[in-house]
């Protein structure tokens, strides 16, 4: 079957749209906070601070799934991303990505795409996410311990496999070789100071991450190891010294990191206007629930961003 071609970046379009959903809904939420219906809340944040659960047998209930459920998505992230992996691999070894991807991209992303990145750019920033997501499946699995009550709302569930599979798409939708008329070829010139960099504070920010969902994991367990707790406690250690959430500032980092490598893919800008819109608005949140739940929480610590946001 011939894939449907279209003009419009259609994954780009539905992140800038999602992008802009928190936005204003985080405004919302914190403007009118106190006229809205508890659903509101439920649709835009979960676990700790998507507010009170509703009660059983409701139908805002029967929109529930446990939080563990992330999980679900990293493991579909891991297998999309191999996926392409071998795709491009197979592409480098002779010289042209298979048309049939070409074909895909042009469906998904639009069939009007130009080369913007080299195909050494396009491959490192490939190779960064594909340990960023091997990472975070890693974590949810091993490392991570969910509250057998934490939910999150089946819109996010969903939007979430939209999410992963789309960073990979728009990464690669303007990069030499998966546009229709160019090749795939690793050239030595192409690499630069700037991918150097780039690589060194994805490293850091990856080690710091992993670093402090291991100290809110550790909240729940004893000094052997066993899970005793499903509570909330007040974090310490790290960078939670400095702010609410570090966990969520090296998200940010993360993705920094490999918009510098491809920073003239125009389509990546709406992937950092996503994970912007909502890592700040789940940072402010949680920083407000720790403030709120915790009387001698801290006052130097930031929500996000060390002494200033």
């Amino acid at each position: 079957m011939t894939p449907v071609n279209s003009p419009i970046n259609t994954v780009e379009a539905i992140f800038w749209l999602l992008a802009l959903s928190y936005v204003i809904l985080g405004l919302l939420i914190n403007v009118l906070h106190s006229f809205l219906p508890p659903f509101v809340r439920r649709v835009l944040f979960y676990g700790k601070i998507s507010g009170d659960e509703p009660t059983r047998g409701g139908l805002a209930a029967l929109l529930l799934v446990p939080k563990a459920w992330f999980r679900h998505f990293y493991l579909f992230a891991a297998i999309w991303s191999s996926l392409v992996v071998l795709v491009t691999g197979e592409g480098l070894a002779s010289g042209r990505v298979s048309a049939r991807f070409i074909g895909f991209l042009d469906s998904v992303c639009g069939s009007q795409r130009t080369v913007q990145t080299t195909s050494l750019e396009t491959c490192a920033a490939l190779i960064l996410m594909y340990i960023h997501i091997l990472v975070r499946l890693f974590e949810t699995h091993f490392t991570q311990v969910f509250s057998k009550k934490a939910t999150m709302n089946l819109i996010q569930y969903f939007t979430s496999f939209v999410y992963y599979f789309g960073v990979i798409a728009l990464l690669l939708c303007r990069g030499q070789g998966f546009v229709s008329g160019s090749s795939i070829e690793l050239r030595l010139q192409d690499f630069s100071w700037r991918l150097l960099i780039c690589f060194l504070v994805f490293a850091f920010a990856s080690y710091h991450q992993f670093r402090s969902h291991g100290i809110l994991a550790n909240l729940r367990r004893n000094r052997s190891g066993k899970v005793t707790s499903e509570g909330h406690f007040l974090p310490t250690g790290g960078f939670f010294e400095m702010v609410s959430s570090p966990h969520m500032l090296f998200e940010c980092l993360i993705y920094l990191a490999i918009f510098g490598i491809v920073c003239r893919n125009s389509s990546w800008l709406a992937v950092l206007a996503l994970v912007a819109a909502n890592q700040v608005t789940m940072a402010y949140e949680t920083h407000l629930w720790y403030c709120k739940n915790f009387p001698n929480y801290p006052p130097r610590r930031a929500a996000l961003i060390p002494y200033l946001l």
